[in-house]
């Protein structure tokens, strides 16, 4: 996508940390709805296959996303 305007580095990494805290209190939450304790949730956790439980998925995606996001905070 082209922008219009450039965001600077620092406030980059403000906004990607924010994003990140907001992301992790979703951990929290989904680790206990399944039965982890967020302690223990692997940094690589998968869904069980056939799975019908969706904070299963969503704990997924969000690890996924967490992932995600450190690495382009890393980047920068």
């Amino acid at each position: 996508m082209d922008f219009l305007s450039t965001i600077s580095t620092e406030d980059k990494t403000t906004m990607l940390n924010t994003i990140i805290a907001d992301k992790e209190k979703n951990l929290y939450s989904l680790s206990w709805a399944v039965g982890i304790d967020p302690d223990d949730l692997a940094a690589d956790y998968t869904a069980p296959v056939g799975t019908t439980n969706p904070s299963e998925t969503q704990l997924e995606a969000e690890v996924t996303a967490v992932a995600t996001i450190k690495a382009e905070l890393a980047s920068l």
